[in-house]
């Protein structure tokens, strides 16, 4: 039987110890591809059909709920958004609906319950 493909998550961060941590974390299960900024998210995004995109919130040029409303409309296909960031929760929670992001992560999570949450997400029905 062959081996099904990994599902692929799209991670934007700014931070480059999380763009080096989450593909270690993450990568037995997932293919992840960690970019820095917004214009490799749009280099990637039209080339790849992503099962989960991971947007830090706070970044330098264009916010990631922005980001995610931009891609809600852009995308190839309907991709699953998940606000990513280190913010009050309840802000947090606010914004990914505003944006229209499936769900958020808090970063303060232990490895473990970020597996399970990205698990959570990624199969959820969109």
């Amino acid at each position: 039987m062959a081996e099904q493909p990994k599902k692929q998550i799209l991670l934007l961060d700014d931070d480059e110890d999380l763009r080096a941590l989450l593909p270690a974390l993450l990568g037995k299960e997932y293919a992840v591809t960690a970019v820095g900024d917004w214009t490799e998210v749009n280099q990637h995004i039209f080339r790849s059909d992503f099962d989960l995109v991971l947007l830090d919130v706070d970044l330098p040029v264009l916010s990631g709920d922005k980001i995610a409303e931009v891609l809600s409309r852009t995308a190839r296909k309907p991709v699953k958004i998940v606000l990513f960031s280190a913010m009050d929760e309840i802000e947090l929670a606010a914004r990914a609906r505003a944006a229209g992001a499936v769900g958020y992560l808090r970063k303060q999570l232990d490895k473990e319950s970020l597996r399970r949450r990205v698990r959570e997400l990624i199969d959820s029905k969109p």
